[in-house]
């Protein structure tokens, strides 16, 4: 389990960089500029909105549960029912919408199959133009 979780994790962590490097390769074909600050600025912008309304979800299920806080006198007080199923809805339900979006938007990728092939030999045909008027 701990070895497709791993897989899982690393594709997770290295494909936003791999669909950033194709599409600010597009933008360059399209305007003639590198602009790789913008997109992963943009990248970490919208990464750190994602752990705000990680937050703010999981504040907002464990209250509308009922979730029994810890006490010191009590560190493992009994949930209600509503307080597991929002937890089990926190830890499963969630994370598959999220999956099922990005597959969504996976879906409607452009860059793939033969464009992306095509693409790939443009930007290197760019690139040496670019090189060849450095030196």
């Amino acid at each position: 389990m701990a070895l497709l979780f791993g897989l899982n994790l690393a594709g997770l962590l290295m494909l936003p960089d791999l669909l950033i490097a194709d599409v600010v390769d597009a933008d360059e074909l399209d305007t003639g500029t590198r602009r790789e600050g913008m997109y992963f600025g943009m990248n970490g912008l919208i990464i750190r909105l994602a752990f705000s309304l990680q937050g703010i979800i999981t504040g907002t299920v464990l209250t509308w549960s009922g979730y029994v806080a810890p006490t010191p006198l009590e560190l493992y007080p009994a949930q209600p029912d509503a307080a597991l199923w929002g937890i089990r809805l926190m830890i499963g339900g969630f994370p598959a919408l999220a999956l099922l979006l990005a597959y969504w938007f996976l879906r409607h990728y452009a860059l793939h199959g033969q464009r992306l092939t095509q693409f790939q030999t443009d930007v290197a045909q760019l690139q040496a133009r670019k090189r060849g008027d450095i030196g």
